[in-house]
């Protein structure tokens, strides 16, 4: 009978190493570098041990308008195009985050580009994401939204353009 389990732990183990692969993909970060208003806060390179050929990218922004600021950050997950956003009114309260509908873009698969994700019930800190297939709608490359107050106001409307920029190469074993 050990013989027997012991055959089948190490023809599923040899299966399971023959079935993986090394895989070596492009990895592209969301850049709001030369945008209006925006401005780079921190510059760094992303420490994910499976990077190949990366530097230093913008991973953090801020924008500030009359009535209200912006906080764009980059956290460290490697395998995502993203930024997480935070809203802040002049006097530090958060505001709203409301993304436009009518700025969708698709691939050619029908499947929606743009992924908006909120944190908590406030929808002040949004964590937005751009798969690099759709990179092929650069006039849709923009992260739209409105931002309302506590009262349900809208205090600021929001259209900004990104790129993709390509950031090294990203590897790891996928299995077959």
């Amino acid at each position: 009978m050990k013989a027997l389990v012991r055959l089948a732990l190490i023809l599923g183990l040899g299966t399971m190493l023959a079935s993986c692969a090394p895989v070596v993909e492009a990895h592209y970060v969301l850049s709001f570098e030369g945008v209006a208003g925006i401005q780079v806060t921190e510059r760094r390179r992303l420490p994910q041990d499976n990077y190949i050929l990366n530097w230093a990218v913008p991973v953090r922004y801020v924008l500030k308008r009359d009535g209200y600021a912006l906080h764009f950050s980059m956290s460290d997950i490697a395998s995502a195009s993203h930024i997480i956003v935070t809203a802040k009114s002049r006097d530090g309260k958060p505001l709203r985050i409301v993304p436009r509908p009518d700025r969708k873009s698709y691939t050619p698969t029908g499947a929606i580009c743009a992924s908006h994700i909120f944190e908590k019930p406030g929808r002040d800190v949004m964590f937005f994401s751009w798969p690099e297939e759709c990179s092929h709608h650069k006039d849709r490359m923009q992260l739209a939204f409105a931002l309302k107050d506590a009262d349900g106001n809208t205090v600021g409307d929001e259209i900004l353009p990104f790129e993709m920029k390509w950031d090294g190469f990203i590897y790891y074993i996928d299995s077959l």
